[in-house]
């Protein structure tokens, strides 16, 4: 088993946990999250999503510890980190973005210490040194889906500008088409007010409400109107559509998903 852990405590933190976990488990990897990691007024499709994975109880010989968001460990992270690991001395792999040595090497100790055994840490923005974001806390990785029946094509659209007449009436054109599917991922308010105002002719999803390996299944094509940085849900989907051999639009002002590499 893999327990996996992020040294953050914000919301955002615990999310991209359970995307990174079950992004783990479409690889077919025993990814769960201890019970003791899920903080008290979790979002409710946060909680749904790392429901399937949760277990209780300490560590086992073999098991072994993942830990994302390395660099912003807190001693509350720490302490139940030691209370999960108890005895078992767990082999630890850590992914963190570190922008010294110093903050890795602080890491790094602290985990030895409390887990009894020296982890191995990755820098997951070490391939572009000069681009720190450190609010980065899981590597992305691509899972290609498994193959499925013949069926039309989908085109999924991240973040259409819904206010704009222009692009609200393409929409509602793309949503006729007999060529192909189309759908939408959105904010939550958005998809809310567009449903109010057009109904549910078109497919349309909120972050929260499905994870990338079950979304990238059925797109083929992704439009995205938005930069990809920032946002590890949106990495991932788009990581396992290039795994599965689908297409990225860049759509962005400026082109600034291509000129990001």
């Amino acid at each position: 088993m893999l327990c996996c852990e992020t040294g953050g405590t914000a919301a955002q933190d615990v999310e991209d946990l359970a995307v990174f976990v079950s992004q783990l488990d479409a690889l077919g990897l025993p990814a769960r999250v201890h019970v003791l990691s899920v903080p008290e007024g979790l979002n409710r499709n946060v909680q749904f999503d790392l429901a399937p994975y949760l277990f209780d109880g300490a560590l086992a010989a073999g098991d072994r510890v993942v830990v994302v968001g390395a660099q912003r460990l807190t001693d509350q992270t720490l302490l139940r980190l030691r209370r999960i690991a108890g005895s078992a001395g767990p082999e630890c792999l850590a992914f963190g973005t570190f922008r010294t040595r110093q903050a890795m090497l602080g890491a790094k100790a602290k985990l030895s210490y409390v887990l009894g055994c020296e982890p191995r840490i990755v820098d997951v923005t070490e391939d572009a040194p000069e681009e720190v974001d450190e609010n980065r806390t899981c590597p992305v990785f691509g899972v290609a889906r498994r193959a499925g029946p013949e069926r039309l094509p989908h085109v999924l659209l991240v973040e259409p500008d819904l206010a704009d007449r222009a692009q609200a009436a393409a929409l509602g054109a793309l949503s006729l088409s007999r060529q192909f599917r189309s759908s939408v991922l959105t904010d939550g308010k958005s998809k809310h007010d567009w449903i109010a105002s057009h109904g549910r002719e078109i497919d349309f999803y909120h972050y929260g409400e499905t994870l990338p390996a079950a979304l990238a299944a059925r797109v083929d094509v992704l439009v995205s109107f938005v930069p990809l940085q920032k946002n590890y849900r949106l990495q991932s989907l788009v990581a396992n559509l290039v795994a599965s051999g689908g297409a990225l639009v860049d759509s962005t002002p400026a082109h600034a998903i291509a000129r990001a590499g």
